[in-house]
């Protein structure tokens, strides 16, 4: 799976260049990003900011699935992050 590197806070909205603002992501989910930070979760309906892999720690946000195919949000920004990407 060919990765990109991503601006964590997008750089049309200030983003600097940095390595602590820099990150990989999957072409497509970089895609889906775009420019966007927040994103709603479906369960709460609550706006929050996608997940931060520099700030935060995955395994509060996120599980694998039981078949280990399927990743799982675990709170309102693992859930946002993932219905956005």
């Amino acid at each position: 799976m060919p990765l990109e590197v991503e601006h964590l806070h997008p750089w049309t909205q200030g983003g600097p260049t940095i390595e602590e603002n820099l990150w990989l992501a999957c072409r497509r989910c970089n895609a889906f990003k775009g420019a966007r930070t927040k994103a709603q979760d479906p369960t709460t309906g609550e706006i929050v900011a996608f997940f931060n892999p520099r700030a935060q720690r995955w395994e509060e946000h996120f599980a694998w699935g039981e078949a280990g195919v399927e990743i799982l949000g675990k709170s309102p920004t693992g859930r946002a992050t993932i219905a956005a990407l």
